[in-house]
């Protein structure tokens, strides 16, 4: 029954990793 936590892990992760792209987007469109 581990399948939830991974599968919550793995979301976090993910999320966690969209906002660094985010701000590295910004980041990198900054004069």
């Amino acid at each position: 029954m581990a399948a939830p936590r991974f599968e919550a892990r793995m979301a976090e992760r993910l999320v966690s990793f969209e906002t660094d792209g985010a701000i590295g987007i910004v980041t990198l469109r900054r004069p």
